[in-house]
């Protein structure tokens, strides 16, 4: 089978994955756990193929990759130690679903090779965007289904300066709808609306002042750290700024079906408390509880008793940095902080063109965003992510001149199909 074959098989799967991400918030069931297991695996077989296919262990070390290698190493450490921890139906759910999730930043090693990127983007705007019109009628009410199904649009939207009118009105268009269709899915909002910011600083010639961009590099990789302990110590809470600001509740509040919206409410603050508190009681800070368990949960753990489980745990949360904390544990967040700052580090500080330097202020964004939420579900926010991981650690993107990333970046917007091969 030809390897073009795969990969449109691959990405077919990825599909797939975002209509599973959704299932819940339609308004009919999409498939089952079996099914997307199945789907699942067979979308890991086939990168296991690509990469056995394209790529080697020194091509990983060559484009500075080892940061990930030892995180996947990791994860699959503590995949197996969930194995004999887990014990009743929903903790083994949990375990594979997780484990799962846990092999997505294979796909940057793809991504080290810039076609990859380019093709699976083709593949998704040629067969996925069109399909969004069923998914659409679909969708329930005051969800945040549309970002999550158009996510791979958010990332184009990076590209924005390189394509032409026609196209820059799509990649906008697409972007206003999501951020208005529900303005209550703050994710939403704020995962569309920063990569047209940063592309907009394009114009400016914004990536030609690299003491700024160090200085962004530098802040934005240990801003989540200093926060943190911030709030730790009761010093300042950036989740509950409104309080420290003369904000008139009118001014942040509207209306959506009838019903009120806090844009500044706080639903963040009780997350961290219950899972560091977890983490304390039981004894997992530095390892992790295994992604066969969650984390003790007063507010959603009791409805676990209905599933029959005796645990008040809450398996998942919103926020990606606290899922592999309780997972993964301290070694967990500092391998998965080294595979952002290494990426971001060589996007910014070794790249010759500014696209590059662009994805790795973006890749600093999506760190720091971690902290406030980024699921990590197997879904093409999540996907997309480890693609522009690749991106940033690939010496073939990044010592490409601004000439060479427009022409490649137009054939992948443009659907030409054509010259663009792994």
């Amino acid at each position: 089978m030809k390897k073009e074959t795969l990969l449109s098989l691959g990405f077919f799967l990825i599909s797939l994955a975002s209509v599973f991400t959704i299932t819940e918030i339609t308004t009919v069931s999409i498939g089952n756990t079996f099914l997307w297991w199945l789907s699942y695996a067979f979308f890991i077989v086939l990168l296991f193929v690509l990469l056995y296919k394209n790529t080697s262990i020194k091509t990983i070390r060559l484009n500075g990759a080892s940061p990930i290698l030892f995180l996947l190493l990791w994860f699959l450490i503590c995949f197996v130690r969930g194995v004999f921890v887990a014990d009743n139906y929903w903790q083994w759910k949990n375990l594979v679903n997780v484990g799962f999730t846990f092999l997505i930043p294979m796909i940057a090693f793809l991504a080290l090779h810039p076609n990859f990127f380019s093709l699976s983007m083709q593949k998704w705007l040629r067969y996925s965007l069109p399909f969004f019109i069923v998914v659409y009628f679909a969708l329930l009410d005051d969800s945040d289904g549309a970002g999550r199904y158009l996510a791979v649009i958010s990332v184009l939207t990076l590209f924005f300066p390189l394509v032409n009118t026609k196209y820059k009105i799509i990649l906008i268009a697409i972007s206003i709808y999501v951020v208005l269709d529900n303005f209550d899915a703050r994710s939403n909002v704020v995962k569309f609306a920063i990569p047209i910011v940063l592309s907009a600083l394009i114009y400016l010639k914004f990536y030609a002042f690299s003491s700024v961009l160090k200085f962004i590099y530098i802040a934005s990789m240990f801003l989540p750290f200093v926060l943190f302990f911030l709030a730790m110590f009761n010093i300042f809470n950036v989740f509950k700024f409104d309080e420290y600001l003369t904000i008139d509740n009118a001014k942040t509040n509207y209306q959506r079906n009838g019903k009120e919206v806090n844009l500044t409410a706080d639903s963040r603050t009780f997350l961290y408390e219950e899972v560091l508190s977890s983490a304390v009681k039981h004894d997992y800070i530095l390892l992790g509880r295994t992604p066969a368990r969650g984390n003790d949960s007063q507010y959603f753990g009791e409805a676990n008793y209905e599933l029959g489980i005796r645990n008040i745990e809450r398996f998942a949360n919103e926020v990606a940095i606290l899922n592999i904390f309780t997972w993964t544990g301290l070694v967990g967040v500092m391998l998965y902080f080294w595979a952002f700052i290494k990426g971001a580090y060589l996007a910014i500080y070794q790249s010759r063109n500014q696209y590059a330097r662009l994805l790795g202020v973006y890749l600093c964004f999506r760190w720091c965003y971690n902290w406030v939420e980024d699921f990590t579900n197997f879904d093409l926010f999540y996907i997309t992510l480890w693609m522009v991981i690749g991106l940033c650690y690939s010496k073939q993107f990044r010592f490409m001149t601004n000439k060479e990333v427009e022409i490649w970046a137009k054939k992948m917007i443009h659907f030409n199909f054509k010259k663009a091969t792994i």
